[in-house]
């Protein structure tokens, strides 16, 4: 188990809350290797008389690490350090709109998918709004788990119109990028998307898919997604899991 002892409390003169402080100290031992993946952190108890600090300030340090995805929670077990390549942070790109695969591949890691659906469906009304089509056209639905160097990160679902897009059932998306496809294929670039984030507790079927016990958090994200004319290419929805995953947003003024 680490403490942090290498850190004295003597660096805890800053402006920045005691909190960050330590979160910041104990973050760098993680980047350096001092603290490796998998290792053991200090309880609050533990850091509190370390660091000379209260236990609800040592609580917000580790709160503030499990945020950052740097460190992960198990009720009942202790804190474990979580490896670099599990720290995926997935960002919303102000110039550019990055599929699953290109991020994962940014990182280091090897995209992969196991389908779990591939297919022809009805339109709902809903479904047919968001893509701009007639209600009971037939839409395309690809549902997969998608991994990064063989471990379970997403569950992602979407429909396209098959009017467009009905060839993709005929692809095989073990490796292939399904942005990749559409642009190659059919000239569809995806450019541009509108994405809602929402938190959610995984059912059965989720949770086995993706490794972790049912009820587990998940984030959701739903999203339209268009290509350069505006037109929509695709409705879907990905749900991630949160101790893989943190949703980074890059703003300008």
């Amino acid at each position: 188990m680490y403490t942090g002892v290498t850190t004295v409390k003597s660096k805890l003169r800053s402006t920045k809350p005691l909190f960050r402080q330590i979160s910041d100290a104990l973050k760098r031992e993680i980047e350096s290797g001092a603290l490796a993946a998998g290792m053991l952190v200090s309880s609050e108890n533990e850091l509190a008389d370390t660091w000379g600090v209260s236990r609800m300030t040592a609580r917000a340090a580790l709160n503030d690490l499990t945020r950052q995805n740097f460190i992960e929670r198990r009720p009942g077990i202790g804190t474990f350090v979580i490896g670099r390549e599990l720290r995926v942070a997935r960002r919303s790109v102000a110039h550019g709109l990055l599929s699953f695969s290109e991020e994962m591949q940014s990182r280091g890691l090897q995209p992969s998918s196991r389908v779990l659906e591939r297919g022809v469906r009805v339109a709902d009304l809903w479904l047919a709004t968001q893509l701009g089509i007639s209600p009971g056209s037939r839409v395309v639905v690809l549902k997969r788990v998608r991994l990064a160097d063989n471990e379970p990160m997403a569950i992602e679902e979407v429909h396209l119109p098959y009017d467009r897009f009905g060839g993709v059932i005929q692809t095989e998306f073990s490796n292939a990028s399904l942005y990749e496809v559409l642009e190659r294929d059919y000239g569809a670039r995806p450019t541009r998307s509108e994405e809602t984030v929402d938190a959610v507790a995984l059912d059965a079927a989720s949770a086995q898919a993706l490794s972790v016990p049912p009820g587990t958090p998940a984030l959701r994200a739903r999203r339209v997604t268009r290509d350069a004319s505006g037109l929509p290419i695709s409705v879907g929805q990905t749900l991630y899991r949160v101790d893989r995953f943190c949703m980074v947003f890059a703003r300008e003024r």
